[in-house]
């Protein structure tokens, strides 16, 4: 069994590593909303959203994923989430691959509470759905 490690996850989006942004990241699914629920939906637990949270540092840098966001809501974007890190995808190690919608917080998107630390940076959580459930690659 290879479990997961909580340090070596990365991140892709639009083909560029975007692992030194983020400090928090996962796949979350839950019920779709809909307005009509077909029997086979049903018999299936229902329809289910996929989608890609987290957080990211507040870089207003070109081609962070916060400019991304705030010049260009609503653009979609290819990810790539490799769990294990790594480059190739494997049994032991897979990646999981698809598109996401950026999309704008509800809440804080700039600025914060100050801190001492000269280290410290703002941050900000992402919520971008999936349009299809992400594929799971092991070869």
């Amino acid at each position: 069994m290879a479990a997961l490690g909580t340090y070596s996850l990365k991140l892709s989006l639009a083909g560029t590593d975007k692992t030194a942004e983020i400090s928090n990241c996962r796949l979350v699914v839950g019920d779709a909303d809909a307005d009509f629920v077909s029997f086979a939906d049903a018999n299936a637990g229902g329809a289910k959203e996929w989608r890609l949270q987290g957080t990211a540092t507040q870089d207003l840098s070109t081609g962070s994923i916060w400019s991304s966001v705030f010049t260009s809501p609503g653009t979609t974007s290819a990810a790539v989430l490799r769990p294990n890190g790594g480059t190739t995808a494997s049994a032991t190690q897979p990646t999981f691959t698809g598109n996401v919608t950026l999309s704008l917080p509800d809440g804080d998107f700039l600025g914060g509470e100050a801190n001492a630390s000269r280290t410290a940076k703002f941050t900000w959580d992402f919520d971008f759905p999936f349009s299809a459930a992400p594929v799971m690659a092991t070869s």
